[in-house]
């Protein structure tokens, strides 16, 4: 079902656009954070394409439409992800004559020797039916003092003959930085800029937004639960100034954030556990111990999050040359 967003019991919101099962889009509203404006874009998308089937399956004339996309945001903000689920929505709709995936960077284009990128390219889209592509920019060398590589200008110009030809048979999406961010980041916008054979055959923008704090703590709870850890009460009071200072740092990585903080107390959580158990601790039975041991397995304490909070601070100050 293609809909705004999922309500707190797990159904959607029945202000939908369009009504129809589709485990992709559940899943993408279930598992993504926020990005409420992306989420109802692919939900107009998906009508869209929906629409445009029902048209042919009565033998209606139709045209087809381009499936080419731009998705574009700060880093940590799940374009790629939510990328492969679109892929999915898309299969499960029909539109697609078949789900072979590609996920490739733009320096993965290249081939080693020259000549040979071109093919490279053309067998990418060949051999799949959704091609992804994550920084594409990284083609391109905007160094003044330097031109860009014959191997980028190759597989550059093989990129437009491809979009070109495979535009209504295939899904492709070209994923990056860009949008409400500083000019320096906005790698995608340049991008475009510069290759307007590529930006005039991109038909729809899909835009994603930074993470506020609160969004930090839903992201932060949601990997934990997908890693079968449970969290202390009062975690949130301890996390919440944390991402408040965060999300106004220059270098906020948004979602990525949130799973270097877990990975830190997973550690301090080991760390514990592993303390505890050189301990020795006797018990009545061993119902007794594996619960306790259950327990020191899968909780995130508070004093744990602290300290994790403790080491991410630490491994930035060390990182950006502070320390």
């Amino acid at each position: 079902m293609y809909g705004k967003h999922l309500l707190k019991e797990g159904k959607l919101d029945e202000r939908c656009i369009y009504t129809k099962e589709t485990n992709a889009y559940m899943d993408l509203c279930k598992n993504i954070v926020g990005q409420q404006d992306m989420k109802e874009t692919l939900c107009r998308l998906g009508a869209v394409f929906s629409y445009s089937q029902k048209r042919k399956m009565y033998d209606l004339n139709t045209a087809d439409i381009h499936k080419v996309f731009a998705f574009i945001g700060p880093p940590g903000t799940a374009k790629t992800t939510s990328a492969r689920y679109f892929a999915r929505m898309m299969s499960e709709e029909g539109v697609l004559s078949g789900h072979r995936i590609a996920y490739v960077t733009g320096t993965q284009l290249k081939a080693k020797y020259i000549g040979q990128t071109a093919a490279r390219v053309h067998d990418i889209f060949m051999d799949n039916d959704i091609i992804i592509i994550d920084e594409a920019y990284s083609l391109v060398n905007y160094n003044e003092t330097s031109r860009t590589d014959s191997f980028s200008q190759e597989a550059l110009a093989q990129l437009c003959i491809e979009v070109e030809e495979h535009s209504y048979d295939k899904l492709i999406i070209f994923a990056g930085y860009g949008g409400d961010i500083d000019d320096k980041q906005n790698k995608m916008k340049r991008f475009l800029d510069e290759n307007p054979g590529i930006s005039s055959r991109i038909t729809f923008t899909v835009n994603f937004s930074a993470y506020n704090s609160d969004e930090m703590l839903n992201i932060f709870e949601l990997l934990a639960k997908n890693a079968s850890y449970s969290i202390e009460d009062g975690w949130r009071e301890i996390l919440k100034p944390f991402f408040e200072g965060r999300i106004h740092a220059p270098n906020f990585g948004n979602g990525r954030e949130a799973r270097r903080l877990l990975e830190h107390a997973m550690s301090v959580t080991a760390q514990r556990y592993i303390e505890w158990e050189r301990s020795d601790p006797k018990f009545i039975s061993e119902g007794d111990k594996a619960r306790e041991e259950t327990k020191r397995l899968t909780c995130l304490s508070c004093e744990d999050i602290k300290e994790a909070v403790d080491e991410f601070l630490y491994a930035e100050k060390v990182i950006r040359g502070r320390d």
